[in-house]
């Protein structure tokens, strides 16, 4: 069983119809909130209606009845204990363009009156990366981009082994204005609120062209991160996205050349707790002779995969 996490104006109602047609309707539990129509009525019984919520209650049912897929505007933290971070799946889009498109939609549906500005002002910031509840993005099973929506569902299906087709639903009309009509005041005073999901969208963008490499290369992608470079020591983790033969090997460059390789087989408490392989042994630390100035990288050995989109300078 999967989890979609849909956050809202990313093209996921176009996903979830597609799995839908893929999966069939039965096999889809959908969680939009109590009030929503589309809330399917497992979620109704077991998590509106029930006090305390029966979490147990209702990942048996789900169990039983061979649910496929959770879907909803819900955080990751929702419905992770149930499907851990490899059964994890959601899409990012520029935040720009996807704040913009969700101002347009409560306009044109009376919810909002006033400009762009007013409306981001009120709204939720760095909406994106809140959702993924402290859980480093890169450790969720399948992370794509909206506007790159070919490559990620082709990557998708490919991890999976689905076969979830193209579909196109909730398109917003043509005559709506685009995000060039907003000012540059108006963008820098966003892009300036919204940091941390302007820089989320650019490392899972560079992260889906690493993972989209070795898809190619017919090479293992490894969900990886080089954490810290300081007091001579370097510190990350990594894990198969698919099981491997064992732990990741990492290989520790200093100014482009390799210096020493680590096993990410340490203790990890936070992925162990989401469901990180091996309980969480996923860490790695190597001792690196580091002077001011000196740039550290980190690969995947087997692969040449990079865990960081450019050097950690000291």
């Amino acid at each position: 069983m999967n989890f979609f996490m849909h956050i809202p104006k990313t093209a996921g109602t176009s996903f979830r119809v597609a799995a839908e047609h893929y999966f069939g309707r039965e096999r889809i539990v959908y969680d939009y909130g109590a009030a929503s129509p589309v809330t399917s009525s497992l979620v109704q019984e077991f998590l509106f209606n029930a006090r305390p919520a029966d979490k147990t209650g209702f990942y048996r049912e789900c169990a039983r009845h061979e649910v496929a897929l959770l879907a909803g505007h819900k955080a990751l933290a929702r419905f992770l204990d149930g499907v851990g971070l490899a059964g994890a799946i959601t899409f990012l889009r520029d935040p720009l363009e996807r704040a913009f498109s969700e101002y347009l939609h409560f306009c044109r549906e009376d919810r909002f009156q006033g400009s762009f500005r007013d409306y981001f002002l009120q709204a939720r910031i760095n909406h994106q990366s809140g959702m993924f509840s402290g859980v480093p993005p890169r450790a969720v099973g399948f992370v794509g981009i909206t506007e790159r929506y070919d490559d990620s569902l082709r990557l998708l299906n490919a991890h999976f082994g689905w076969r979830i087709r193209k579909r196109r639903v909730n398109r917003a009309r043509w005559r709506d204005p685009g995000p060039d009509s907003i000012s540059a005041e108006e963008c820098a005073d966003f892009y300036e609120r919204n940091a941390k999901d302007v820089a989320l969208y650019r490392d899972v963008c560079w992260y889906l062209d690493q993972r989209l490499r070795m898809h190619k290369q017919g090479q293992p992608f490894a969900h990886a991160a080089l954490e810290s470079c300081k007091d001579g020591k370097v510190k990350g983790w990594a894990f198969w996205a698919k099981p491997g033969p064992g732990p990741v090997i990492v290989e520790v460059r200093r100014n482009g050349v390799a210096v020493c390789r680590a096993t990410a087989d340490r203790p990890n408490r936070s992925l162990g707790r989401h469901g990180a392989p091996e309980n969480g042994r996923v860490a790695f630390a190597a001792r690196v002779s580091m002077q001011p100035g000196d740039e550290i990288t980190a690969v995947v050995a087997p692969t040449g995969q990079p865990l960081c989109p450019q050097p950690v300078k000291v």
